[in-house]
């Protein structure tokens, strides 16, 4: 899964919970054991989201933008 996104009239609706439970089925199909995800830090409804779904913060990684560093 890379972005997750449901337009705003259909938000509520079990849309992002069917399509992540989709994403899992295939996982398991392919013999997956665990599915990770990235979210970022600061949005939290995503974060709500995934926690309700049994997704657990594992990992915190800190990231600083260097001035006059490239991209």
């Amino acid at each position: 899964v890379s972005d997750l996104y449901v337009e705003p009239a259909h938000r509520g609706h079990g849309v992002a919970e069917e399509l992540m439970a989709r994403a899992e089925g295939f996982a398991r199909s392919l013999g997956a054991k665990k599915m990770e995800l990235k979210v970022l830090s600061k949005n939290e409804r995503a974060r709500r989201f995934y926690e309700r779904l049994g997704y657990e913060e594992r990992v915190l990684i800190l990231a600083k933008r260097l001035e006059g560093s490239a991209k």
